[in-house]
């Protein structure tokens, strides 16, 4: 995906353009679940598109633009039910499909500053990337070295340091499937993480009355 509405598709042969030009936005992103069931294409001004996995139909989604911020960067399928959209300003936005529709929420604080709503992320500084392992555990990566994470599908969210060069823009983050991870951006930047926190965290449930039912640590898990 690209410049002015570009989509470029190869579904066994050359590439083509086969949906023209399908909005005058920039289109930013573009992934697909694993099982490809779901594929979302995002992009600038609001733009937000289905594509199915025959990659021959491209439907348009009417998404919120979270209090002024609707440019969207990145674009992340859990799967056919659930995704995450990254954008300027800290926007993070969760998309959920129980069924037909798709219902999105904007992820902010319940408080404001200034009368202005706080993203759920912390931050103002643009988000460049999304990635999932899976439904509750995520990471963003954005500008002047941001690396932040959930565990809770998006609700509250942590920094993680980067050993980054210092005043880069992060753009992308892959996982090796593990706890290590890898990111990329400008000024030639690339850093490994090794990513302990879940090794070290303490899980607790409590019931309706808010009793504490069942606390489990790290060590418990992996037995």
């Amino acid at each position: 995906v690209g410049k002015t509405g570009t989509i470029l598709v190869k579904n066994g042969g050359s590439w083509t353009m086969p949906f023209g030009s399908a909005t005058t936005a920039d289109l930013q992103d573009v992934h697909f679940d694993v099982a490809g069931s779901l594929g979302l294409i995002a992009g600038t001004a609001n733009a937000l598109f289905t594509i199915d996995n025959s990659l021959t139909t491209l439907t348009p989604l009417s998404a919120p633009s979270c209090f002024g911020s609707g440019t969207y960067n990145a674009v992340h399928v859990v799967n056919n039910k659930l995704a995450f959209i990254a954008g300027d300003g800290g926007l993070l936005i969760r998309v959920d499909k129980p069924a037909a529709a798709y219902n999105f929420t904007c992820l902010k604080e319940t408080v404001t500053t200034n009368n202005w709503p706080l993203f759920l992320t912390g931050t103002t500084r643009d988000l460049k990337e999304i990635d999932f392992t899976e439904n509750v555990t995520g990471y963003a990566v954005g500008n002047n070295n941001l690396i932040i994470k959930t565990t809770n599908g998006g609700d509250s969210w942590t920094l993680i340091n980067s050993s980054s060069s210092a005043g880069s823009n992060l753009t992308t983050i892959a996982s090796t499937g593990s706890s290590a991870y890898y990111v990329g951006g400008t000024s030639s930047a690339i850093a490994s993480i090794t990513d302990m926190t879940d090794d070290w965290s303490s899980f607790f449930y409590y019931d309706k009355l808010g009793r504490l039912v069942v606390s489990q640590n790290s060590k418990q898990f992996a037995t």
